[in-house]
């Protein structure tokens, strides 16, 4: 049991921190000069804050970006960051979903005699 938590937890960390990359990068790819220090410890409070009840976080998330990030790069950069960066969760996640119809239409899991859900122990 320990060594999954830990595999968990190496996991963890290692998905935080691309994520932060990909935000990095983005805000790289609109010439904004913000730290990746600041993005590891801001993200995580955009992320919590997106929780509050809302539909997928969209409105509540954009603020936060422009309350964080706005002194740094102004409103209008924030904003379009945090656009753009919903603009690519949203693109992977519809590529995401076309796979997982696709898959299942064509019945992959089922031909797989191996395939049995795996739990945590």
């Amino acid at each position: 049991m320990k060594t999954s938590v830990a595999y968990i937890l190496i996991l963890l960390l290692i998905i935080q921190f691309l994520t932060k990359g990909i935000i990095f990068l983005l805000s790289k790819s609109l010439s904004l000069n913000i730290a990746f220090s600041v993005l590891v410890v801001i993200v995580p409070i955009i992320f919590v804050v997106s929780l509050f009840p809302s539909i997928n976080g969209l409105g509540i998330r954009e603020g936060a970006y422009v309350y964080f990030l706005s002194e740094m790069v102004g409103r209008g950069n924030a904003f379009a960051l945090s656009l753009l960066f919903l603009t690519l969760t949203l693109l992977l996640s519809l590529i995401g979903g076309l796979v997982y119809v696709w898959v299942n239409r064509n019945g992959y899991f089922k031909k797989i005699s191996f395939y049995k859900a795996t739990y945590i122990k």
